[in-house]
């Protein structure tokens, strides 16, 4: 189910820290396409995930935000 692997991907996401569209690919056996659809939903749910390239990268939660929904304090 979609949305059963759109949390499992946030859940992922957020313990790894960063993780790459070919391992999200693999561990869901869903090709990298719809990794990148997946992404792009949550993205559009306000849940800012962003990516880096090159060696180390992959997607990410922004650091500003937490699973909750509340904004992180910086005070």
């Amino acid at each position: 189910m979609r949305v059963d692997r759109l949390l499992s991907m946030l859940l992922i996401i957020s313990g790894k820290g960063t993780v790459t569209g070919k391992e999200l690919a693999e561990h869901f056996e869903v090709s990298l396409r719809t990794i990148y659809r997946d992404i792009e939903k949550i993205s559009e749910a306000g849940i800012p995930v962003a990516s880096s390239s090159g060696k180390g990268g992959g997607y990410y939660i922004m650091d500003s935000y937490n699973i909750s929904g509340s904004p992180i304090s910086t005070n």
